[in-house]
């Protein structure tokens, strides 16, 4: 609430604008006026007896609505929920979704297009909450399994914000242009908190027609003259390999395109760089990162000139070592994530072991922006509460494999639970994949 405040008292003018059809903004929202709809929302709420720490379930199509009511629960002190929306394409299968989301949070509403516009119609007059320590409940997986709801506290949010703006850089002519859906953790942190923080101006747009249409994505980078934007590896293979341009955009104001959420693969960054270097695009630019909700959103990320990778053994890698390839058929190359951000502290571990660099583990986390745990976890399945056999801890257990090298940068080799056993060997999905695509 008080970044919101701050933000908009300091630039009352900028803010976020939605565009569709290319480039046409069909909406905008300052600050300003951001600030003005989360009071009027959140006295609306109070005013229908919703209480403080009360969870409400948002699930809204792209567009603006999403952002007003987000900010209606916090000035509201409601804890907010994102959800996906309704896909008529998809709608057993969305509709499940939410009905296990709402059977783990318990929501006193559901907040969408139509209850919103009547929360609009039925103004109130707004009275700071008390403080509220959980910032937001932010749900994840759950396409086929019980969902678990990740307790982001403002402290956390804090901590990771000011990660993000040494990653991201914090000037304030910062203009961000993204497709990223705002009910998942990457877009609702760093599409939507991250530009509330940094008082930037924020342009994004439906992610279904990014997927049509990958060059909508790149035409807006260069007509909005983007300095930061960001995807998952599938995001940029997509706009590289499909992207149907009538001419070569213009990213020479790129100074930041971070890429996390998934295996980030070398030939998808060689591939994207190429294409779009004659366009102006700084090869270093691209920022490699890596993050997970539990963790808020970012855990570590590239700060160098350049994306660093490494060149080792497949085989060796199947057996969970880091070594040279001997032949040239032996040969994958791994692309780091840069290195902790903030005060994270990160270590690789086995048998509740801290292990040496370049030794393959498990990635354990613990600092200010990890949460506090799942929404109604049981000790007995706590990942949040674990202890080396020193007794440092608690750390997090992200399920994620991977090693640090001797400079300290991350670099993840796959996740523990998806390990595919074949003839005595571990091959991870990513790996057969890629495979498969050549």
């Amino acid at each position: 609430m008080e970044t919101l405040q701050r933000t908009a008292g300091r630039r009352p003018n900028r803010g976020f604008a939605f565009f569709r059809a290319g480039t046409k903004v069909v909406e905008r929202l300052s600050y300003a006026e951001l600030l003005q709809a989360s009071k009027s929302v959140a006295g609306a709420l109070r005013k229908r007896g919703v209480d403080p720490g009360e969870r409400a379930l948002l699930t809204f199509p792209a567009g603006l609505d999403f952002i007003r009511a987000f900010w209606g629960c916090v000035c509201a002190g409601i804890i907010p929920v994102p959800a996906p929306p309704i896909q008529e394409t998809r709608r057993e299968r969305t509709l499940g979704r939410l009905k296990r989301l709402s059977e783990d949070c318990e929501p006193a509403l559901m907040l969408d297009p139509e209850t919103l516009e009547k929360l609009k119609s039925d103004p109130a007059r707004w009275q700071p909450p008390p403080p509220q320590e959980v910032a937001f409940l932010q749900y994840t997986s759950g396409s086929t399994r019980q969902p678990s709801g990740v307790v982001v506290t403002q402290r956390n949010i804090q901590a990771n914000l000011s990660m993000l703006a040494t990653f991201q850089g914090a000037h304030s002519s910062i203009v961000m242009v993204h497709w990223l859906p705002l009910y998942h953790d990457m877009g609702l942190v760093r599409g939507m908190l991250s530009p509330v923080d940094l008082g930037a101006d924020c342009y994004f747009m439906d992610p279904l027609e990014f997927i049509q249409n990958p060059a909508t994505w790149l035409n807006a980078l260069s007509h909005f003259q983007a300095t930061l934007t960001g995807a998952p590896n599938f995001g940029y293979e997509l706009a590289a390999e499909k992207a149907q341009l009538q001419a070569q955009p213009d990213l020479s104001h790129l100074q930041v395109a971070f890429c996390s959420a998934e295996p980030i693969r070398h030939q998808t960054v060689q591939k994207f760089i190429q294409k779009f270097g004659p366009g102006g695009l700084n090869p270093g630019a691209f920022k490699p990162s890596y993050g997970l909700a539990e963790a808020t959103v970012a855990v570590a990320g590239e700060t160098g000139p350049r994306c660093k990778c490494r060149e080792l053994s497949l085989s060796a890698l199947r057996d969970n070592r880091v070594e040279q390839p001997r032949e040239e058929s032996d040969v994958t190359t791994l692309v780091a994530c840069g290195g902790p951000l903030g005060e994270l502290d990160v270590r690789i571990v086995s048998d509740r072991k801290s292990l040496l660099p370049d030794s393959i583990g498990e990635v354990w986390l613990r600092g200010p922006s990890v949460a506090q745990g799942y929404w109604k976890t049981t000790p007995d399945s706590d990942p949040f509460q674990s202890y080396l056999q020193t007794n440092e801890g608690p750390f997090l257990r992200t399920g994620d494999l991977g090693f640090l090298d001797h400079e300290g940068s991350l670099f993840i080799t796959g996740r523990e639970k998806d390990l595919i056993l074949i003839r005595g060997q571990n091959f991870h999905p990513h790996d057969i994949e890629a495979t498969l695509e050549e």
